[in-house]
């Protein structure tokens, strides 16, 4: 664990692969909610459209017959027509309330569909007190489950003027839509997760492709460090030519400088070692303390001045030094 926290943080492509694993997954987070909530409310618009549609059927399939509704016994959808087919249909017709005010109830059934026979509403169900031509979707909670509810009052003209209202409610289990929203996240997840690893796994091969001029360069510098070339030669990205020039740059300085270093040494030693070799020419060929005593020191100078010239020359640990076949 200790070495992936630390290509992670100290490595330029482990940084790059952090942040993918990071954002991509929110992101595609993200874009599942809005995917999953954009078809559900289009799903929820689709039903009440279908529901919408159903009254406006039955309504024009409907007609007034003295004072009452009239609906026709087979009716164009035919899960109108089968029992507990999921679509069911009924017709409110006001009633006196114990307020004394006409109101729609669940017990003022003037019609209901062959679907609709062994219906059950919640206790807690209420007709909607709406407008005249004006929908009212909801979802409702019934004995059978859930269900999508829309509710639509129609006030109709009688022969001689009158107006009687009514409500046509039609209800629609909510089973055929769950499974489709069910259906759907299934497939989005399943293809974000997909698309999500994909694109990971195009990322990391492109950050590869996109680093591996730094890792040349890498191994340029390594092969300078040991000799094998003796400068950065290759053709490399915009935006590394200027660190590489100045690179190249530096180590042709370096070595002139080195150059002129050992240049320099060179000269000293010659002008070091002629004076002492005149000077060890003058002294006079006898066998007395003082002249042995300058012979020997004469002599250590000059081995000396040769070993610390050679060490300032040598320069070990050079990390530019050109291998030579020995």
């Amino acid at each position: 664990i200790g070495s992936y926290l630390n290509f992670i943080l100290n490595s330029i492509l482990g940084r790059l692969l952090l942040a993918s694993l990071i954002l991509l997954p929110l992101f595609c987070g993200i874009l599942g909610l809005s995917l999953d909530k954009a078809f559900t409310s289009s799903s929820l618009a689709n039903e009440q459209v279908q529901l919408k549609l159903q009254a406006y059927s039955l309504i024009a399939s409907a007609e007034l017959e003295a004072g009452k509704l009239w609906m026709p016994d087979q009716l164009t959808d035919d899960r109108l027509n089968q029992a507990s087919s999921g679509l069911y249909a009924l017709v409110l017709a006001k009633q006196k309330s114990s307020s004394g005010e006409d109101e729609f109830t669940s017990q003022s059934v003037s019609w209901r569909s062959m679907s609709a026979i062994n219906l059950q509403l919640s206790d807690t169900w209420k007709a909607a007190d709406i407008l005249p031509g004006k929908p009212y979707f909801s979802t409702i909670e019934g004995k059978t489950g859930e269900m999508f509810s829309l509710q639509y009052d129609v006030l109709w003209e009688g022969e001689l003027g009158e107006e009687h209202p009514f409500q046509f409610i039609i209800f629609e289990r909510q089973d055929n839509v769950k499974q489709q929203i069910k259906a759907y996240r299934k497939s989005l997840w399943g293809w974000l997760i997909t698309i999500a690893l994909s694109v990971t796994m195009l990322q990391l091969c492109l950050l590869k492709w996109g680093l591996k001029p730094i890792r040349k360069v890498s191994l340029d510098l390594r092969d300078i460090q040991q000799g094998i070339k003796p400068e950065l030669a290759g053709r490399y990205p915009l935006e590394l030519q200027e660190m590489t020039q100045s690179i190249n740059t530096l180590i042709h300085n370096e070595a002139l400088q080195r150059q002129r270093y050992k240049h320099t040494l060179s000269n000293l030693a010659h002008s070091l070692k002629t004076p002492l070799a005149i000077m060890k020419g003058s002294l006079k060929p006898d066998d007395s303390a003082q002249t042995i005593e300058l012979d020997e020191q004469i002599q250590r100078i000059d081995q000396i001045v040769s070993y610390q010239l050679s060490r300032a020359i040598g320069v070990p640990g050079n990390p530019f030094s050109n291998s030579v076949l020995v």
